[in-house]
């Protein structure tokens, strides 16, 4: 059995702007240190009204020290 979980979305012609910011974190499996890790979030700034804004996460074993960073 399958189900379907997709959501229809509206199409934008307009480019979106993003507030971007990024977390370090560490992980323990069993008591163990795991790898160091970043969650990177950017959310849109101004969305239409009506509009869901724009919400990215990213984690990833890559650092994100400054804001050129979390751009790349």
């Amino acid at each position: 059995m399958s189900s379907n979980n997709s959501i229809a979305i509206a199409p934008r012609s307009e480019r979106a702007r993003l507030a971007a910011r990024s977390v370090a974190c560490t992980t323990k499996l069993q008591g163990l240190a795991g790898p160091a890790l970043t969650c990177v979030e950017a959310r849109e700034i101004g969305a239409p009204a009506g509009v869901k804004p724009v919400v990215w996460r990213l984690l990833t074993n890559r650092e994100a020290q400054d804001a050129d960073a979390v751009i790349e």
